[in-house]
């Protein structure tokens, strides 16, 4: 197979969205639109002009060399298609990049070659009473709790969401919250996104979070609570209902997983599996690293 590289300009928008629609792996983040926020510019490669088999190239460039790297607020890229992707087509792609060095991950559809990382998955197959009741006991008293404290979800606005992500994440770096507020307003715009917060009877607004979604899947994204959330635990409160809206409707919620002990638990009280994705890197020294995050 001859692996065609894409310039942006090159790549068929319209296309490559519904490739994203069809694809076994289908993943809210790789819309054109929402690329062109979290990596304006980004490139492709593609099987052939069919886009059959597709890879999304988040490119950057620094003092004049060019380089691909997972970009803010997205989890999987890698290989897509609507048929099975072996290891071997994964790898063919890989050696078929047109820049010296890359580091990203790949999808859970793509094998494990590379850094293995864990997501956290929750099939909406079945009712609300089934899915709680796979619930861990301790989730299920939080989540009590949370009522008791007189809490309410709703939908906000996605200003309103990203400004209260960037209060709590004030010393995260500028690049994520710029690029949050954009792929929000984005998301929205295309009624692929809906902004949900958690608020007490006095009307203050105390957890939050994006939640991203296509016919197949939903995405937990910046989740994020104050202080008075986290006393509440507002958050279990707010997954609870997100799960108790969409139960039944066959997608996939998407936790976008964490090896982070505390965080990893949290995901886990509301059942479903583990899944897993790999990173992986070519000649990417720790200078261009440093660089990358300043």
């Amino acid at each position: 197979m001859k692996v065609i590289h894409l310039e942006h300009g090159q790549i068929d928008r319209e296309l490559w969205d519904r490739r994203v629609d069809g694809a076994g792996v289908s993943l809210p983040y790789l819309y054109s639109w929402y690329l062109d926020a979290v990596s304006p510019g980004w490139e492709a490669l593609v099987s052939d002009f069919g886009y059959t088999y597709f890879m999304p190239l988040p490119v950057k460039e620094r003092l004049g060399f060019r380089y691909v790297i997972q970009p803010r607020w997205v989890q999987q890229m890698g290989l897509f298609s609507e048929f099975e992707v072996c290891g071997e087509r994964v790898t063919e792609f890989l050696k078929s990049m047109p820049y010296m060095s890359y580091d990203f991950n790949l999808n859970e559809g793509n094998g494990g070659e590379g850094e293995r990382l864990p997501n956290r998955v929750v099939e909406l197959t079945a009712g609300y009473e089934e899915t709680a009741g796979g619930y861990a006991e301790n989730t299920a008293r939080n989540i009590r709790k949370a009522r008791e404290a007189g809490l309410t979800v709703m939908e906000i606005a996605p200003e309103e969401c990203c400004a209260l992500w960037s209060r709590v994440n004030v010393m995260r770096p500028e690049d994520m919250h710029v690029t949050l507020r954009a792929v929000a307003s984005a998301a929205v715009e295309r009624g692929r996104g809906t902004a949900y917060g958690v608020c007490t009877g006095e009307g203050e607004t105390v957890a939050a979070l994006l939640l991203l979604r296509n016919e197949k899947r939903l995405v937990y994204l910046a989740p994020v609570s104050d202080v008075r959330g986290k006393e509440t635990r507002a958050m279990f409160l707010l997954v609870d209902e997100l799960l108790r809206r969409y139960a039944g409707a066959g997608m996939t919620f998407d936790f976008e997983g964490s090896a982070i002990e505390g965080v990893a638990r949290f995901y886990e009280g509301f059942g479903g599996e583990w899944r897993y994705y790999s990173r992986v890197r070519h000649l990417r020294p720790d200078w261009l690293v440093k660089m990358m995050h300043r």
